[in-house]
């Protein structure tokens, strides 16, 4: 909204938002309907459903969260376990799904041709039957409620010791 109401008073033609579409923080899902319709940004994209690497089996030494928020992530991917693929899988999915959802591009950043597979695979699920998508639904559920005191939780970027 900021950038309609500065000059040169243009909407931005696209805006990527990074690790706000995720099982821990939903935040885009909020505020894309304001960016569209006030602040009538052309393109919205969501990206980094596996927030960073946070949701990942080893989430980055670098990675911002704290240990607590960390802590959780291990909960959640106990709490989903059965699920083939695991918390990654169920997170990557979430991504896709929501995001379709919104009407939104979602990009993930994969490095290996079996993140790839696995990344397809996680497509594949949110498009199979009603049953599998409330089984999906219902792990994404869970780990939701796992990241409770966290849900929402983000870090200032750039970091205070960047500024």
């Amino acid at each position: 909204l900021l950038a309609l109401h500065t000059a040169p008073y243009k909407p931005l033609d696209v805006l990527l938002s990074y690790s706000h579409l995720t099982l821990q923080n939903s935040a885009f899902a909020a505020y894309a309907p304001r960016l569209r319709e006030r602040a009538r940004v052309g393109q919205l994209l969501t990206a980094s459903p596996l927030n960073m690497g946070l949701l990942t089996p080893t989430p980055p030494q670098w990675h911002p969260a704290p240990p607590e928020l960390k802590d959780l992530v291990k909960k959640a991917a106990e709490a989903v376990d059965g699920w083939d693929g695991g918390l990654v899988n169920i997170a990557v999915g979430y991504g896709y799904r929501t995001a379709a959802e919104l009407g939104v591009p979602m990009v993930a950043g994969l490095s290996y041709p079996r993140e790839v597979h696995e990344s397809i695979r996680a497509w594949r699920d949110t498009k199979e039957s009603q049953e599998k998508k409330e089984k999906r639904i219902a792990q994404e559920e869970k780990a939701i409620g796992i990241f409770d005191g966290y849900q929402g939780w983000s870090w200032a970027s750039p970091p205070d010791n960047l500024l």
